[in-house]
């Protein structure tokens, strides 16, 4: 029996804690994606820089996917939750002919008030859907007429 007990780690022990080299790759590739989402959006230059260091740091595809979107909600880029992906689907569909027609405006007012979502986040729902829309322009919003004094 006391063999036995000799032979268990004592549980006052911290087990030692392993850093692979795994991990610091994908905190280092972690800081680059975040970086590049400071504008909310990856262009196609920095999109091939991060293939091209996920690549040379032997990340999968799967962990790559995995720090996007956890970069992203840390950032509160896109959809954060069920009801806001329901929500950015409906928008993102409205806006592909390039704008929102009244009644797209009325029935996505309408989801807002009833998802309880606040006018910041749906701006930046809408700010991060005109940017995954390919090949459509976003309309030049009307300046206002300049006054002029009699």
């Amino acid at each position: 029996m006391a063999h036995l007990l000799r032979s268990l780690p004592k549980i006052a022990e911290a087990a030692p804690e392993i850093v692979t080299e795994s991990t610091t790759l994908t905190d280092g590739y972690r800081v680059l994606v975040r970086t590049a989402l400071m504008d909310r959006h990856i262009d196609s230059n920095e999109e091939n820089m991060l293939r091209h260091i996920a690549g040379s740091d032997h990340l999968d595809e799967n962990k790559v996917a995995e720090v996007l979107m956890a970069v992203k909600k840390e950032l509160g880029i896109g959809p954060q939750t069920e009801q806001e992906n329901t929500y950015f689907s409906v928008l993102k569909t409205a806006l592909l002919d390039g704008g929102l027609s009244e009644p797209e405006e009325a029935m996505l007012q309408s989801m807002q008030a009833s998802l309880n979502m606040n006018a910041d986040r749906v701006e930046a729902l809408k700010k991060d859907a005109w940017l995954q829309i390919p090949n459509v322009t976003k309309p030049a919003t009307p300046e206002p007429a300049p006054v002029t004094s009699p």
